[in-house]
């Protein structure tokens, strides 16, 4: 049985674990975890869990207008047109993990589709999401199209001036650089 709850201060060591193996090192720290979930207003993070176990989390926020921009690394011209409106309020999801032994059971999808209810609670009326893409395999692309989003645009080396920043290490490329691609998924309500 799979249940959706929501993400609290002492689910971070776990949701840790996941980071480590499915995400690369370092990908999100406690402190960033902290930060994210003290942000109520904003933030959206769930856990999912399997017969009671702790298998995987996502963390989605709502952005106003150019926010999405500013704190995303998304560059508002990378997008189609009717996603570039000063008007829309932006639901971003920013990750989906499930733990590897988890994964193809449907949780990842179950996460991405509370993220989009609770983004109609709050009025958003544009959902991003990133997914990266190593040669021709985008992870994470049939839950995200499962709930109704589309590519709009593709960003190399997306995550490549921030794993440099942050120190993290791709679990694709390994040490920073990451030189993943970003392809973006969308969705206007």
């Amino acid at each position: 049985m799979i249940s959706i709850e929501t993400f609290e201060f002492c689910h971070i060591q776990e949701a840790l674990k996941i980071v480590g193996t499915e995400l690369g090192e370092d990908f999100y720290t406690k402190k960033q975890f902290e930060a994210i979930l003290t942000d109520k207003h904003n933030s959206i993070c769930k856990i999912a869990r399997f017969n009671h176990k702790f298998v995987g989390f996502s963390v989605a926020i709502v952005f106003e207008n150019e926010l999405l921009f500013n704190e995303t690394g998304i560059n508002k011209q990378q997008l189609p047109i009717e996603y570039q409106n000063y008007n829309l309020r932006f639901g971003f999801i920013k990750t989906i993990a499930i733990n590897g032994d988890f994964q193809k059971k449907g949780i990842g999808s179950l996460l991405c589709y509370d993220c989009i209810d609770e983004f109609k609670k709050r009025d958003v009326n544009a959902i991003l999401g990133t997914a990266w893409k190593q040669g021709q395999v985008i992870h994470s692309e049939k839950i995200l199209t499962r709930v109704g989003l589309q590519i709009i645009g593709e960003i190399p080396e997306f995550w490549k001036h921030e794993s440099l920043l942050k120190k993290y290490h791709c679990s694709i490329c390994g040490e920073p650089p990451c030189y993943c691609t970003a392809v973006i998924f969308g969705k206007l309500y």
